[in-house]
């Protein structure tokens, strides 16, 4: 449809040229150059783009110094949460150690008490082997003297442990 307002008889490739020219006025820059009324619309097609990338870049930088606080902030909780933690490991470091030394200084009492044990059982066990081997040397005295002489005597009383311990610390030979 041919618009109205074109004078009669104007042929539509006319029509057709106009529309690409103007558009051509409109968005490049060059037309932007161009001085006058030509030159307007491309000036305010490229104003409006200049100021959409304007808008953009400080969009973006408000972004990026955004992120960079952002980023700040978290590295610092992140270095203060770091931080935190290494002086928990190394409390935790030292409570270990005082419990490893207090763990061995509670073995070493316990090994040293049972050494203690171990040499008064030692001890102990010699004594009642001492006490054996002379018990059974004098019996085996008395037997051969008794075969010596013929003699049927009745066996002599023997000392009980505990009074043959008496008479060992009294007189330890």
């Amino acid at each position: 449809m041919i618009d109205p307002n074109l004078p009669p008889g104007t042929p539509i490739w006319l029509t057709t040229v106009a529309t690409i020219v103007l558009i051509f006025l409109t968005f490049s820059e060059k037309a932007a150059k161009l001085g006058g009324v030509w030159g307007a619309p491309a000036r305010f097609w490229n104003n409006r783009q200049i100021n959409a990338v304007k808008r953009r870049k400080s969009l973006d930088t408000q972004i990026e110094e955004a992120v960079k606080q952002r980023t700040s902030i978290v590295w610092e909780e992140f270095h203060a949460d770091m931080e935190r933690l290494k002086e928990r490991v190394e409390e935790l470091r030292i409570d270990l150690d005082r419990e490893r030394e207090a763990r061995r200084v509670e073995r070493e009492e316990l090994l040293a008490q049972h050494r203690a044990e171990v040499d008064a059982l030692r001890r102990s066990e010699q004594q009642k082997h001492q006490y054996i081997v002379e018990v059974t040397s004098t019996l085996r005295k008395i037997e051969i003297w008794a075969a010596d002489l013929g003699l049927s005597l009745p066996p002599p009383p023997f000392l009980s442990y505990t009074e043959w311990l008496e008479n060992r610390i009294r007189d330890p030979t």
